[in-house]
């Protein structure tokens, strides 16, 4: 109906539409809703103040609205226009790496570091405000870097891009530094033990509450929870995710903000391990749908994972295998790290259903190779691979 809708008007008032879309931005730029005045803008053919929304709110964009739907605008601009605008092309990496398409990112953040560079050389024509935009890009240049580092299990090399970006992003921009101190926090789990990443996270949260950047603070809380969850204070565990649940409570347009969606997957695991399957059911599948629209795979394949261990419980291993199979197919569009996570998985749902066979197949087969890796992000891997071969040992000595 919508399509007919714009059918219509594109057939009545051709004249009229960039006038209308431009009409829409000033009222969504207004009435606080950047997400949606920097789409009209965009088809108003108005780039310039698409810009300036963008430098303005860059990562409220990607927290408040569905991320195909910023891809498909930002896909419909021809290549100089968008370069043209180096605020522009950060979005669209940020935009890129949320979306899961790794491999695309780099290529474009080099594109617009040359751009940069050139805006550079000429920075005289500039105005004192432009030249000091301008002159940000280059910290959220190095955080998209952190968050793919980090998607692909490269934590080193994330770590080393969170600091780059903290030491180039102004004071000021405490919404920005927020993120990636969580990206740092997250890198420091695998590389500098619990201790050091607990306090690193307790710092992130608490600079993303400042900032009042309710992603971030969700995402540190639940990463927080996550830590205690592995220490085995469950009671504890759950206090802190209901706390990161109440942040992404309802705005004033009645819709859940779709951070929520991880939360109550996150929630989900501590319901299956107290037995409330039932309930664990319920929020695992509610976290899925949230996310799905979202579009951040990353988190969708999470909170897929997570609903196949509920599923498993629950005794249905049908549901499970799916559950998990869906979390496989969005996991191998992100990394071969993040993929392997996801089929690690899936061999503990064999081994719970039982099918020995099935799980030694895998062993003695593709999951061979997880005894040869280095490197920190690979320990979970490899320390997986060593537990599945002892209950293997064990099944086969009649234990």
């Amino acid at each position: 109906f919508r399509d007919l809708l714009r059918k219509r008007l594109s057939e009545s008032f051709s004249d009229q539409i960039s006038d209308l879309h431009r009409r829409a931005t000033k009222w969504f730029e207004k009435n606080d809703s950047p997400a949606e005045a920097m789409i009209h803008a965009l088809a108003a053919g108005d780039a310039s103040q698409a810009a300036r929304l963008v430098q303005r709110n860059t990562l409220t964009l990607l927290d408040h609205k569905e991320i195909p739907v910023l891809m498909g605008s930002l896909q419909e601009l021809p290549r100089p226009v968008l370069f043209r605008y180096p605020w522009l092309c950060v979005l669209y990496g940020w935009v890129l790496a949320y979306a899961g398409q790794l491999g695309s990112v780099e290529p474009l953040l080099r594109e617009c570091e040359e751009v940069l560079a050139q805006s550079n050389e000429t920075s005289n024509r500039l105005s004192a405000a432009d030249r000091a935009r301008s002159s940000h890009a280059p910290g959220h240049i190095a955080a998209i870097r952190a968050f793919v580092a980090t998607a692909a299990g490269e934590y080193s090399q994330a770590a080393e891009f969170a600091r780059r970006a903290l030491k180039l992003l102004p004071e000021r921009d405490v919404a920005t530094r927020s993120r990636v101190a969580n990206q740092l926090a997250f890198a420091m789990r695998s590389r500098d033990g619990m201790v050091a990443a607990t306090r690193a996270t307790a710092e992130a949260a608490s600079l993303a509450r400042v900032a009042g950047d309710t992603h971030v603070a969700v995402l540190a809380e639940c990463d927080l929870a996550g830590i205690l969850g592995l220490q085995g204070c469950l009671p504890e565990a759950m206090s802190v995710y209901k706390d990161a649940l109440r942040l992404a409570q309802p705005d004033e347009s009645g819709r859940e903000l779709p951070v929520a969606g991880y939360v109550y997957g996150r929630m989900s695991t501590i319901l299956r391990e107290w037995n409330e399957v039932e309930e664990a059911r319920r929020l695992a599948e509610k976290g899925v749908g949230l996310l799905r629209e979202w579009g951040w795979p990353e988190l969708y394949a999470d909170c897929c994972a997570y609903l196949a261990l509920v599923l498993q419980a629950a005794g249905d291993g049908k549901g499970a295998l799916e559950a998990v199979a869906e979390a496989k197919r969005v996991a191998r569009n992100l990394s071969d790290y993040y993929a392997d996570l996801v089929d690690i998985m899936e061999v503990r749902i064999w081994l719970a259903q039982g099918d020995m066979a099935r799980v030694s197949r895998w062993v003695a087969g593709p999951g061979e190779r997880y005894s040869t890796l280095d490197g920190t992000n690979s320990r979970s891997l490899s320390g997986n691979l060593q537990y599945l071969r002892a209950v293997l040992c064990q099944v086969e000595a009649g234990v």
